[in-house]
């Protein structure tokens, strides 16, 4: 499983923590504090891989172009 993954997995869990669980004031602002540096942490890979995303979709229309040169 991939990192990512696991931190989505995370903020799942907390989800259901926060929506199903009989916690006190505390620990939910404890708990919506842990989802959000997860969330910012997520959005900081995702930004990561489309960057990673965007080169190699770059060099594959160069090497096509190249391709027919």
């Amino acid at each position: 499983m991939s990192s990512i993954d696991k931190k989505i997995n995370n903020l799942k869990e907390i989800s259901n923590k926060l929506e199903n669980d009989a916690i006190t004031l505390d620990e939910s602002i404890k708990l919506f504090d842990e989802g959000v540096e997860l969330a910012k942490k997520c959005l900081e890979e995702l930004n990561e891989i489309k960057g990673k995303v965007t080169v190699l979709k770059k060099e594959i229309e160069t090497m096509k172009e190249e391709s027919f040169i």
